[in-house]
């Protein structure tokens, strides 16, 4: 298998100068090196398996070249030097590749030349940014409006004052969006350099954390399972082959596998196997990259876009409704008409017309959101929760279910060993059980479960074996390999796993007593809660084969021998039962996803307080009687405490029929076995130490190990909502209430309303409204969800009860009818109709009884609905 691999190296080696590179990793790959070989295994011990996912944006009419997955597959052409950069001498390659990498000082040069890896977005002028405002429906109307003012003129003056608010109200309303946008995109980039991604990569001859964007072509970085390529490369192989997910670039739907010198594509995902890549393109030059730079990358809706896009067309539409009614009423209703020639001015009606309709629309709606959002992802910052997707702040508000996984997020994911607990075979000691587990372990940058292992284990009897050929842990096997040879030349297969799976590996079919045996030692430590870990061995007899596939198929005939059994506590965090209760006061039930057996489900959820319901992954295979309707099958996954056993099309089934039942799901999960899961959520969330994969499925991250950042998660998102909620309540409420108001003063009292009236008014309402991203308001002890109905018939109350108290006003202060109950000095003898001050003044009332409503909390108001709308507001002062 060497020899092609050369050949296909020797091949590339004239048209790219990687080749001389990967000649020279080849040449170290022969050389078995132990220390690179191990490296993290992404699972739940006990069985939590990673499935495929397409976790990147879907692309359109473009394909990734084809490949041919075969060990000889060549190297790229390097045809173009920005495309296939190889940034170091040829000469100094091997030396780069095998030993040291690129050097600091190399790699910040390369840095300067090529730039970060990251794809910048074009980049749109500030003066363009402001200028595509003023190009906007509302804007425009006020600028007609405005033009308006001063055009026409109503008895030989014009209208400054109209022309000179108006003016301001929309430098107010482009400069208003313009700057809240950019505050809110300055927020945004600083949470996301929380969650910054790094990759471990060769520098100086070490391998280190480096933040992704720092990488350069000519860079050696090592890939595991659950992480995202982060650049274009050629893989240069410690094990045989790694399994990619490129659906999301190819449209492959299954896991491709990748042999030394084929190429892997930045945005793909590893789901299997681990070695190191050579990086070739990075930023706008990978495949990825150009794909962005091509095409907008568009992000879905969201509920809440789609409720506030519904609101303002609405509230458009009823505008121009009222304003065209307007037109026609004083135009053609000879009651009204005062001009000489029986008809009113056009030009003042549309002058009107336009104002009424610019006032009235919610042009500002969609950046106030946005800001309030921002200000949200950026408190929940502060509360080492990294938001990723501003709109799932607002669905987080709503979430009625959780499901979480048990180990590290429920558990500590801290592994302790006692040596009491080991169940070695006839023929084997404890000691020769750590041993032979610890061959089948990673040293290097181990996970918790090896990290126990090694730490027990006797490193001198370790160092009597050499690996000459290590696999990962494989989710779908649930088992990790290696190939040994002892000191007195033996070559042996290792292998460890699930302890069902190394049960059915050691048992024969018919040897039942053993199974039997077997299955009661097992459980008997899962009632414990105990992790169980099975260790098996067999003999090669060809002492010269070294790779663990040859020596599978050739020794397919030997039976394995079990060295015995290793068990291992997980124990609850101290906080986890606390914060369970926590959220089943806040409404929210959970439920426990996790691939461990049974057992060890039911004991820890006994521990925590989840409840003893816990079902196993065979209700998926087959439909228990009575399940099989899918409206029979979703009530019971809702009535369940927790599932055992899972695999990850089980948890993307689990979340998918509880959203099918009307409910808004969270996820929690840190591995690319929760990735589909974790996207198909209403929220999801990855934990602290997730990987790649899982971050980039999730809409929030997690800094901080454990629940209680989860909790805290939903106060904040249901006082945002409740922000979102008064805001959009109060702007309906205005909007109507202009209208309504408008109707009445010309309508019942022939009164021609000055517009810069009507100007000032929404002015006055756009500077308070301003204030509604930090108002003061109570988070909720249940989960809140938008009912549009509600919302809209509280405003349209509100609205009317205020219009009619205001047109009541103007009634009851105008002697004109012979009232003037409230006797008010600056109505007597004047004019009503053309009075100035008389003209402020209303505009001030109708201004203050706005901000009124702004400031008085919904909640106590006498009426069906006031026990379920959350829409108490108050601002920051108050």
């Amino acid at each position: 298998m060497e020899e092609p691999n050369r050949q296909a190296s020797d091949e590339a080696a004239s048209g790219d100068a990687a080749s001389g590179k990967l000649a020279g990793a080849d040449k170290a790959n022969n050389e078995p090196n132990n220390e690179n070989v191990a490296r993290e295994q992404n699972r739940d011990i006990g069985g939590e398996p990673e499935g495929p996912k397409n976790l990147s944006p879907p692309l359109s009419g473009q394909q990734a070249p084809k490949e041919e997955l075969h060990p000889q597959h060549p190297l790229p052409s390097s045809g173009d030097a920005h495309e296939a950069v190889v940034c170091v001498n040829p000469g100094d390659a091997s030396e780069d590749i095998s030993d040291t990498g690129l050097t600091t000082a190399r790699a910040e040069e390369l840095l300067a030349v090529y730039g970060p890896n990251a794809v910048k977005p074009k980049q749109i002028p500030e003066w363009r940014k402001v200028l595509q405002r003023y190009l906007r429906v509302t804007p425009v109307l006020l600028l007609v409006a405005s033009l308006l003012s001063v055009c026409v003129e109503v008895e030989g003056r014009r209208d400054w004052l109209s022309f000179g608010l108006l003016l301001f109200l929309c430098n107010v309303m482009v400069w208003a969006d313009y700057l809240g946008e950019r505050s809110a995109s300055d927020a945004i980039s600083a949470v996301e350099k929380l969650a910054a991604v790094e990759c471990s990569a060769k520098r100086d001859g070490s391998y280190g954390p480096l933040n992704v964007v720092d990488l350069v072509p000519g860079d050696v970085v090592w890939l595991k399972a659950g992480m995202v390529v982060p650049a274009d490369g050629v893989f240069i192989p410690h094990s045989k082959f790694i399994c990619v997910d490129e659906s999301a670039l190819t449209g492959e739907s299954l896991p491709v596998k990748k042999y030394r010198g084929s190429e892997l594509l930045s945005g793909s995902v590893v789901q299997r196997g681990e070695g190191e890549m050579l990086v070739q393109r990075t930023g706008a030059h990978s495949f990825y990259g150009k794909t962005i730079a091509l095409l907008a990358r568009a992000e879905s809706k969201g509920h809440l876009r789609t409720i506030l896009d519904a609101a303002a067309k609405v509230l458009t539409w009823t505008a121009v409704g009222f304003a065209v009614f307007l037109i026609l009423w004083e135009r053609f209703h000879p009651v009204w008409v005062d001009n000489k020639d029986g008809n009113a001015n056009l030009g003042i009606l549309f002058k009107r017309a336009f104002t009424l309709i610019a006032a009235v629309i919610p042009a500002a709606m969609p950046v106030v959101t946005t800001t309030v959002l921002a200000v949200g992802a950026v408190a929940m910052s502060k509360e080492h929760a990294v938001v990723s997707r501003l709109s799932a702040i607002e669905e987080a508000a709503g979430v009625e279910i959780l499901c979480t996984d048990k180990t590290g997020t429920l558990t500590l994911n801290v592994l302790s060993m006692s040596r009491d607990e080991i169940c070695a075979e006839a023929g084997f000691n404890p000691d020769q059980v750590l041993v032979y587990a610890s061959l089948a372990a990673t040293l290097t940058d181990p996970d918790a479960l090896d990290a126990a292992i090694n730490a027990a284990v006797d490193m001198r009897e370790r160092q009597q074996f050499e690996v000459l050929d290590y696999t990962p842990f494989n989710p779908v096997d649930k088992r990790a390999d290696s190939i040994v040879r002892s000191k007195n030349g033996e070559v042996i297969l290792v292998t460890k796993g699930a302890p069902h799976v190394i049960s059915e590996l050691v048992c024969a079919p018919e040897d039942t007593a053993t199974q039997q045996r077997l299955k009661a030692i097992i459980e008997e430590k899962a009632r414990r809660g105990l992790r169980t870990l099975g260790v098996a061995i067999k003999p090669v007899d060809n002492d010269a084969i070294t790779k663990i596939d040859e020596a599978s198929e050739i020794c397919s005939k030997i039976a394995w021998r079990l060295v015995g059994f290793l068990s291992l506590l997980d124990p609850p965090r101290p906080d986890t039962k606390d914060t369970l209760e926590r959220s089943k006061n806040m409404g929210v039930s959970v439920k426990m996803l996790t691939g461990d057996q049974q057992a060890i489900a039911a004991e820890t959820a006994r521990l925590l307080g989840l409840g003893d319901n816990i079902s196993g992954p065979e209700i998926f295979r087959s439909r228990p009687k009575g399940l099989e309707s899918d409206v029979a099958f979703r009530e019971y996954i809702s009535s369940v405490d927790g599932f055992s056993g899972v695999y990850p099309e089980h948890k993307f089934e689990i979340v998918d029929n509880l959203q099918q039942g009307g409910c808004l799901v969270a996820m929690t999960g840190d591995g690319v076995n929760d990735a589909p899961a974790l996207k198909r959520a209403t929220v999801g969330i990855a934990v602290s130490g997730a990987t790649e994969a899982a971050r980039a499925a999730a809409d929030i991250i997690l800094l901080e190990p454990g629940l209680s950042s989860i909790i805290t998660v939903f106060s904040l998102s249901r006082q945002i909502f409740r922000r979102i909620e008064a805001y959009i309540t109060f702007r309906i409420h205005g909007s109507f209430m202009t209208l309504l108001f408008w109707w009445g003063c010309v309508v019942i009292f022939d009164y021609e309303y000055p517009t810069w009236v009507l100007v000032l008014v929404a002015i006055i309402n756009d500077f308070v409204l301003m204030s509604c991203s930090r108002d003061n308001v109570p988070s909720a002890s249940k989960p809140l969800i938008w009912s549009m109905l509600q919302v809209s018939t509280i405003a349209l109350l509100e609205a009317t009860l205020m219009a009619v108290c205001m047109l009541l006003y103007i009634f009851l202060s105008d002697p004109k009818y012979g009232v003037n109950w409230l006797d008010i000095r600056l109505f007597r003898d004047v004019k009503w109709n053309e009075n100035l001050q008389s003209s402020a003044f209303r505009a001030m009332s109708a201004a203050s009884c706005n901000v009124l409503t702004r400031i008085t909390p919904i909640r106590p108001v006498a009426w069906p609905y006031a026990n379920n709308i959350q829409s108490y507001s108050s601002p920051p002062w108050g």
